[in-house]
């Protein structure tokens, strides 16, 4: 049996007795959450927070890119895009637990799927767009010196470079003693 008490939600399940002595008699067990309201209210005002914090900073980004006029359409500007989104759709469905918990669980299925499912949609291409940017800023870096490696193996000049290689790696951030050293 279902009980709404406060916000909560308690399962009555009534199972049979597995004692041998009597078999017609049944015992009542009640299921309880496994966190406590008060920690649960406090999670959600945490999180609710939280995101409400990331909205703020997010915006607050995108409208520096507008004001100092950056590209509109970069890698830095959609992946805020996809931050302020993220955080909106997680803000407002944190949000919903503040008024009625069984509300947020029972909705319809555009909104159900929009606070649910879209946010890790959502992840999901924020860490495509990552890993694109990735592949491009590695890309660019090890071309560069694979391209310089091919010509002058084609020329037969390997130690040129490896010099030519540790004069660009002040450039890379790496140390350049130890390139020299190789």
């Amino acid at each position: 049996m279902l009980f709404l008490l406060e916000n909560q939600v308690s399962v009555n399940v009534w199972t049979d007795s597995s004692s041998s002595s009597s078999s017609s008699s049944s015992s009542a067990e009640l299921i309880q959450a496994a966190v406590p309201p008060s920690v649960q209210l406090g999670l959600t005002v945490l999180y609710t927070v939280l995101y409400s914090l990331l909205f703020v900073f997010v915006y607050l980004q995108l409208w520096l890119i507008l004001h100092y006029g950056h590209k509109r359409f970069s890698y830095q500007s959609v992946f805020l895009f996809l931050c302020l989104l993220w955080s909106a759709l997680r803000t407002t469905l944190f949000s919903f637990y503040f008024k009625n918990v069984v509300q947020a669980n029972q909705l319809q299925p555009l909104p159900f799927w929009l606070l649910y499912c879209f946010p890790v949609c959502l992840q999901f291409f924020t860490l495509c767009l990552l890993n694109l940017y990735f592949a491009q800023v590695s890309k660019l870096c090890c071309f560069k010196h694979f391209e310089t490696f091919i010509m002058f193996m084609i020329l037969g000049q390997e130690h040129s470079w490896r010099s030519s290689v540790s004069a660009q790696a002040p450039l890379l951030g790496h140390n350049s003693a130890v390139h020299r050293t190789v």
